[in-house]
């Protein structure tokens, strides 16, 4: 058996700085974050290997990593969510809330943060929100008088509620990369996720006290026994929410298995409730492949590279350094916090999960926090980046819903709330228990 020839280069934490310099370069000039992962993960191990053995392992490691059982939860929830949205049960609840709260101050921005807390609940994803819900509500606020940067604000940040309350698909993306367990992590998102969207409510309510002129009262009156029927609407999405989470939460069934019951709960509340087509059926089905498609090579890509930051030891290195340089854990915190915060600017959340979560991880684990409770504050970070310019695709997405508003009013309108968003981070850096709390007792 013929031995390997020697590394071009030794694999030492100096060439997994290059590599992260090389990524973050082609993330800069634009080059899809899947196909930068995979070139300078593929380039990178071909140096440390020195000859073609490096694609044995790439393949190995790439596959190994992603054709995992909790992998099945993305292309489930994806769909789940998917179904959802074609259902209208999203616009079923935002007519029914808006029957009960249209009237107060902000009432029209308060029914959409609702319902896109619900919605939150069974799509986990934040374009699907936005687009699913702010379809809905943007053009009624736009029809009763609402300024564009409060209609536009309070749109782009709901995105980030789906995000945190589970089923989350970041939070899911986390658990991938760590081997952090997904139920506890689902469990932590709950409170954290509902103390959000109560902030953002009250950012509403003062926005529109403050300022009435940017959140006109709804002058449209409804019968008391429609407004009494209105609180039936939200609750198809929330029985299936309940189903799952009550299901993982007393370990009834694995958060893989809850995925595939919630999907089929939603299609069984479809049926029940007249809603359900082959069309409707085949076109979440069809949507949810292509997405899931894209996330399953981006996901192999990211192994690559993560590959190359684990034979270079970076990780260790900068775990190391920070441990001997800072002494106190919640110093170190703050400085990785900082450094996501700056990140988001350039970044995406899918690479900026995967370029830093596996270098920071042994850092935070090293320094005595709980996988879990970091989990949660990286989902926090991560709905930060989603209101960060000049990547922020919740911005972008909002303004693609609402057809009318500039992207400088949309930035505008999410300031007050991406104060709210940080200021959540920081009270869940002070008093974890928020977060921990609840997973603590399963």
């Amino acid at each position: 058996m013929e031995e390997r020839e020697d590394p071009m280069v030794e694999a030492t934490p100096f060439w997994g700085a290059i590599a992260l310099s090389c990524l973050l370069v082609l993330s800069l000039l634009s080059v899809p974050i899947a196909a930068s992962m995979g070139i300078v993960g593929l380039g990178m191990v071909l140096l440390f290997y020195g000859d073609f053995t490096a694609l044995q392992f790439i393949a190995t490691s790439a596959w190994g990593n992603t054709a995992k059982y909790s992998m099945s939860m993305f292309p489930l929830f994806i769909l789940m969510g998917n179904l959802i949205a074609k259902s209208g049960l999203g616009e079923d609840a935002f007519d029914g809330l808006n029957k009960l709260l249209g009237r107060t101050r902000g009432g029209l921005a308060m029914v959409s943060t609702t319902t896109c807390a619900l919605f939150g609940t069974v799509s986990g994803s934040s374009s699907s929100t936005i687009i699913a819900i702010g379809g809905t509500a943007i053009p009624e606020m736009r029809r009763h008088g609402y300024s564009a940067p409060l209609r536009c604000g309070s749109v782009a940040v709901n995105g980030c509620i789906a995000n945190l309350i589970p089923p989350s698909l970041a939070a899911v993306l986390y658990c991938v990369v760590t081997e952090t367990s997904i139920a506890k992590l689902f469990i932590a998102g709950l409170i954290p996720g509902l103390v959000l969207t109560v902030m953002i409510l009250a950012v509403i309510y003062i926005w529109a006290t403050v300022r009435p002129e940017d959140a006109p009262r709804s002058t449209e009156t409804y019968p008391l026994k429609e407004r009494l029927a209105g609180l039936r609407t939200p609750l198809p999405m929330l029985c299936i929410f309940v189903f799952m989470i009550a299901g993982i939460y007393n370990g009834f069934f694995s958060p893989a298995e809850a995925a595939g019951m919630g999907v089929l709960a939603t299609i069984v509340m479809m049926v029940v409730l007249g809603k359900f087509t082959w069309r409707k059926f085949f076109d979440a089905l069809s949507e949810s492949v292509k997405l899931f498609t894209f996330m399953f090579v981006a996901l192999m890509a990211a192994v690559m590279f993560a590959s190359t930051i684990a034979l270079s030891q970076l990780p260790q290195f900068i775990a190391d350094w920070a441990l001997a340089t800072v002494d106190s854990p919640l110093a170190i915190l703050y400085m990785i916090i900082v450094i996501f915060i700056i990140a988001g600017f350039f970044l995406e959340n899918f690479g900026m999960v995967m370029m830093l979560v596996p270098l920071f991880f042994p850092v935070v684990v090293q320094a005595g926090f709980d996988p879990v409770y970091f989990g949660v504050i990286m989902v926090m970070l991560m709905e930060v980046g989603l209101l960060t310019p000049p990547a922020a695709p919740n911005i972008y997405v909002t303004q693609y819903v609402d057809g009318g508003a500039g992207v400088m009013e949309v930035i505008n309108g999410t300031l007050p709330f991406y104060v709210t968003v940080l200021g959540l981070t920081v009270l869940l850096v002070h008093y974890p228990m928020i977060a921990m709390w609840l997973p603590g007792t399963m």
